[in-house]
């Protein structure tokens, strides 16, 4: 494989199998929840912390919203 990534792989309610291929961002967001519990505040206010740290992801976060 030339170009590895991450992708969730799911089945839907009526057993269809979806797959997407996960972001950098969306990476960050399923590791940072599976590593700790946390609130949906405490992970927007890590989120917040790391995006503004990091120009990757504020370029990937500014496609997504516009």
């Amino acid at each position: 494989m030339k170009n590895p990534m991450q992708a969730v792989i799911w089945r839907d309610s009526d057993f269809n199998i979806l797959q997407q291929r996960l972001s950098e961002l969306d990476f960050w967001l399923l590791s940072y929840i599976q590593e700790q519990p946390s609130s949906l505040e405490e992970v927007l206010s890590a989120l917040n912390t790391v995006v503004e740290d990091s120009t990757p992801l504020n370029s990937i976060i500014g496609k997504h919203l516009g």
